[in-house]
């Protein structure tokens, strides 16, 4: 008897190896320690671990983020950045819901941050079929309001300028509510990053 999940390791060329895993009935946490003890799997997210040789793939970071977000949800934030590659580890993850929608409701895992923004039709796009907000509006808001301080958000946007995204993209993103919270400090951030 095999359980679904662990029907790959027969390696009948039928089933290919999973590269998201998370604890459950099908992958009790002793296994799962046993596996990260071994070098066979990383800890990814809360609950969620990758497989070691794909921890640094954009699609499988991805596959592991849809375990942790609403259905509606756009992932943002240093999150949205970790899935691109640009973090090497996600420090929290960011979900942004329609104003109203957000809040804290008792199905939100650990680890996950729910926030009610309204985002235009421009600002979100698909990766390996998760929703992030595009790198131009991640870098906006990691600008505004990124909450391991001034310093990782400099950080944070000059890797996002590093991957090809003009500081211009970011100012407009920035400047489409320039009264909104955060605004100012956002500014500063740009250009520090852009002078990094």
């Amino acid at each position: 008897m095999s359980t679904a999940s662990l029907r790959w390791l027969l390696d009948d060329g039928a089933h290919a190896a999973p590269d998201v895993f998370a604890a459950g009935p099908d992958a009790p946490a002793a296994v799962l320690a046993a596996m990260t003890g071994e070098g066979l799997l990383v800890p990814a997210l809360p609950g969620v671990w990758l497989a070691a040789d794909a921890a640094a793939s954009p699609a499988a970071r991805c596959r592991a983020l849809t375990r942790l977000a609403p259905a509606r949800g756009v992932v943002a934030g240093g999150a949205a950045l970790w899935a691109r590659g640009l973090l090497a580890t996600c420090p929290r993850v960011d979900v942004v819901l329609p104003p109203g929608a957000a809040g804290g409701s008792r199905s939100t895992p650990d680890g996950v941050r729910l926030r009610g923004l309204a985002l235009g039709p421009g600002d979100v796009e698909a990766l390996s079929g998760l929703a992030l907000t595009t790198p131009a509006r991640t870098a906006a808001d990691v600008a505004r309001w990124c909450p391991d301080g001034e310093q990782a958000a400099v950080a944070w946007v000059a890797a996002v300028l590093r991957a090809g995204c003009a500081a211009e993209q970011v100012r407009a993103a920035l400047e489409v509510s320039p009264r909104s919270p955060g605004v100012r400090r956002g500014r500063r951030v740009l250009a520090a990053a852009a002078q990094s």
